[in-house]
């Protein structure tokens, strides 16, 4: 029978001494260099046997390099998760050399390691290693010329650039808080949770987490400053940032809610009444107490009438308090919809 092989990345030439050193005397082998190809005619147990010698030798000599990049404006560690996403291999291996596990750490100082060669049952596997230098910011890749070069492309003119100025903007609000403002944005948007004048950081990882927290995790970075009633805000892109520009907008709007007003009684006693309201409208738990009303006929004594009834009644002393059932406690801390929205407010 005969059997054609086609070579990739040898010569034919190159090949062809290597199968006639001992050939049988039943086998021959012919070659084609225009089309870099061999015709074996013999028997289908040696056509297997120079299957396997020309998958060997049908395999470029790659020599591995090492090469640091010092980043400017990107993360170094980020620009390693990326290489390490799109350049990593399974370990597999078919005609050309294949790329191992990729290794990434990252080290205090400028440490390189010294790039592996394994060798694979159709030709050499380089090893994909990364080191990341945080205080430096730099990153040093070891493995194939090609894939550094295709890295060294990607860091040039898409990773490594610098911030767009219009990504960052410093809101004035001025009717809302601005703490309260930045923890509801981060619990929409899925940012995690930071306190008055602390950062709010993208969450990696969260379980749990929706859709929409999930597209919206890491694109925005928030801080508030209530001493000034500002929010500092980071965003990935413009667009992004005109989005929660928009939101504040629809946030930061005057409102009547909370604000006192003065309402005039004409009959009823502005401090008992206040009292009343507030012991009726506290929250659970809160001892507010008021003074029980009395009841009956109270006298006055001849001098005081004399007096032109100025003189003191010791009845309001000895007034009792009334305390109402909800003030007892008796909930503790369960979460429960209270019978009226002016409760504690």
């Amino acid at each position: 029978m005969a059997k054609i092989f086609r070579l990739e990345n040898v010569k034919v030439d190159a090949v062809e001494p290597i199968l006639t050193a001992s050939l049988p005397d039943n086998v021959s082998i012919e070659i084609d260099g225009s089309s870099n190809q061999l015709v074996v005619y013999a028997d289908i147990a040696y056509c297997q046997h120079v299957q396997q010698i020309v998958a060997e030798l049908d395999n470029r000599f790659v020599r591995p390099e090492t090469r640091t990049w010092r980043l400017r404006h990107a993360d170094a560690e980020a620009v390693a998760a990326n290489v390490t996403d799109l350049f990593e291999s399974d370990g597999s291996s078919s005609g050309n050399a294949s790329r191992g596990r990729t290794q990434t750490r990252s080290a205090g100082r400028n440490n390189v390691t010294t790039p592996r060669v394994d060798g694979g049952s159709l030709g050499a596997e380089i090893e994909l290693r990364i080191t990341v230098n945080v205080p430096q910011n730099s990153l040093t890749i070891s493995g194939e010329p090609a894939v550094l070069r295709e890295v060294d492309r990607l860091i040039t003119s898409e990773w490594d650039l610098p911030r767009d100025l219009g990504t960052t903007k410093l809101f004035t609000l001025r009717y809302t808080d601005p703490v309260k403002v930045a923890e509801k944005l981060n619990s929409l948007l899925g940012q995690g949770t930071g306190g008055g004048g602390g950062t709010a950081r993208g969450r990696s990882g969260q379980q749990g987490g929706s859709s929409v927290e999930d597209a919206l995790s890491g694109i925005y970075r928030i801080e508030s400053y209530p001493e000034t009633y500002q929010l500092l805000v980071f965003s990935k892109t413009r667009d992004s940032l005109n989005f929660l520009e928009h939101v504040l907008e629809s946030l930061d709007q005057p409102t009547s809610i909370g604000l006192p007003f003065v309402v005039e009684l004409k009959h009823a006693d502005a401090f008992e009444l206040a009292e009343q309201l507030n012991a009726l409208l506290s929250e659970p738990g809160v001892q507010a107490t008021i003074t029980r009303p009395e009841q009956g006929l109270s006298g006055q004594s001849i001098d005081q009438l004399a007096n032109g009834g100025t003189g003191t009644d010791q009845s309001g002393q000895n007034a009792e308090t009334v305390t109402f059932p909800w003030q007892r406690g008796g909930r503790g801390n369960e979460e429960y919809t209270p019978e009226s929205p002016l409760i504690g407010k």
